[in-house]
């Protein structure tokens, strides 16, 4: 399989044709499409971004898809310096390795991946990603900031601050908010409310969806429920699970008008962004309404 009919092959898996039953002998299909992209890996580092992708689905499946087998990546040949790179996990581990070879190779996107997946590599793996990106050219925001991140995992929280203030001017809401958390903390700054103040309300006022939580937290811990409330619609609709939960634990404790059915619809969404309402109900000593 050439790397365009191995690319429509990985469309179809995440589209979840082979769910639906219109993908013919799906693990067929799998494995001509995982050696198409290796066969197409020595001329294109493209390839590399899939075969990583289709690893990292094992850990967080892209769309339909939940990847492929970790151990496959053990058939294929890495470069000396990627094979000693050692994550905990073994989906993690093969899709970090294929990011890094497509990232050596060239290809920008996989250098991003592999820095996310660094933090939880070892220093070999750590230490490889700050080179990657020192290597860019005309850093976006987002690559300044993940660049900034890999220094944090490394213990460089100097150099981090730094990183995040340059993504934070340009624009990066993750680095601004990440700033609001170093000036509370003094990590890698000198401590200072007003600092983290600001930087937490500019990261809201970009619709940064922890940031508007936290002024949301702010709010009620001041005891004005309202406009807790504000900004946890807001940030729930920008898909917070934490608000959603929150919001639904205000309205059972009569801080927030609503009704039953509007809490559950809240307590619902929480779970649909991936949060946990059972453990919002425990921890404010709720029953769930949805039982019984």
């Amino acid at each position: 399989m050439h790397f365009n009919g191995a690319v429509e092959t990985y469309n179809q898996f995440v589209r979840g044709d082979a769910l639906i039953g219109i993908m013919p002998d799906p693990a067929g299909q799998e494995q001509k499409m995982y050696d198409g992209f290796w066969a197409a890996a020595g001329a294109n580092p493209e390839a590399f971004r899939y075969l990583g992708d289709a690893h990292h689905a094992r850990v967080k499946t892209q769309g339909a898809f939940e990847g492929v087998d970790p151990e496959a990546a053990n058939d294929h040949p890495f470069s000396e310096r990627v094979l000693a790179i050692e994550l905990p996990d073994e989906a993690l581990q093969a899709a970090a390795r294929c990011y890094a070879e497509g990232a050596i190779a060239g290809d920008r996107s996989c250098v991003l991946r592999f820095a996310r997946i660094a933090r939880y590599a070892d220093p070999a793996g750590q230490e490889l990603a700050t080179e990657l990106f020192a290597a860019l050219k005309d850093l976006s925001p987002a690559e300044i900031y993940q660049f900034a991140l890999v220094h944090h995992w490394r213990g460089q929280v100097e150099r981090a601050a730094e990183l995040h203030h340059q993504a934070a001017e340009l624009g990066d809401l993750d680095a601004q908010f990440e700033l609001y958390i170093y000036y509370a903390q003094g990590v890698g700054v000198a401590q200072d409310a007003a600092q983290s103040d600001a930087w937490l309300n500019r990261a809201a006022a970009g619709g940064h969806p922890r940031a508007v939580f936290n002024l949301g937290a702010n709010a009620a811990r001041a005891g004005d429920f309202a406009t807790a409330a504000v900004h946890y619609r807001k940030a729930a609709t920008a898909g917070n699970a934490r608000a959603a939960g929150t919001l639904a634990v205000m309205i059972l404790l009569e801080q927030l008008e609503g009704t039953q059915e509007e809490a559950i619809d809240w307590l619902n969404q929480c779970d649909e962004f991936g949060g946990d309402s059972f453990e919002a109900l425990w921890a404010a000593g709720l029953e769930d309404p949805r039982e019984g």
